[in-house]
């Protein structure tokens, strides 16, 4: 009895009975998205700001990885982060500690060789770290990130301006589809 361990598991929880609630049918809402993880990035979109939003819809899409090279999303340089990134999906990701401060926004240095440089990670894959830290045993849909709209978009302003004074309405105008011939 001395090697013996003496802390014994807590009985596995097996639930017997469900009951619906009304927020149920917030689950039939979303066809091509697992809509866990849709219910759980609206809670996000009011605080995003116009390139927030499309990177997190980009990123649920399903796309060939032979176009993933040419949709990267920019690094912070080229395209800041946004409200959304700085004021609170950076703070959960530290405070859960899912992601050191110091990785969030590495400094780039072209004396560092390539196998060991830091790289920001996009906010697509920020909100997926949040969303496995809460829910663990979900899983079975991709999540890649990307910058599409100013790539598919043959205007001038929407495929060289990656800035944040794009204006909404043309970007909007880019996603739906009236600005791409």
């Amino acid at each position: 009895m001395h090697g013996e361990e003496t802390s014994a598991k807590p009985p596995e929880y097996r639930p017997e009975r469900a009951y619906p609630t009304p927020r149920m049918n917030d689950f039939f809402l979303f066809r091509s998205i697992n809509p866990l993880y849709a219910l759980f990035l609206l809670q996000y979109f009011s605080m995003a700001d116009e390139q927030e939003f499309l990177q997190i819809l980009d990123s649920v899409l399903e796309l060939p990885g032979s176009l993933l090279r040419h949709v990267r999303v920019p690094p912070p340089h080229k395209l800041p982060p946004g409200t959304l990134a700085r004021e609170r999906v950076d703070v959960e990701v530290i405070a859960r500690g899912l992601i050191a401060a110091g990785d969030l926004y590495p400094e780039f240095d072209p004396d560092i060789p390539f196998e060991e440089r830091k790289y920001a990670p996009p906010l697509a894959d920020k909100l997926r770290m949040l969303f496995d830290s809460e829910y663990p045993q979900v899983h079975g849909f991709r999540v890649t990130p990307a910058w599409s709209r100013p790539n598919f978009c043959n205007s001038k302003e929407t495929s060289t301006n990656t800035s944040r004074a794009t204006t909404w309405p043309s970007r909007k105008a880019c996603c739906f589809g009236t600005c791409c011939g």
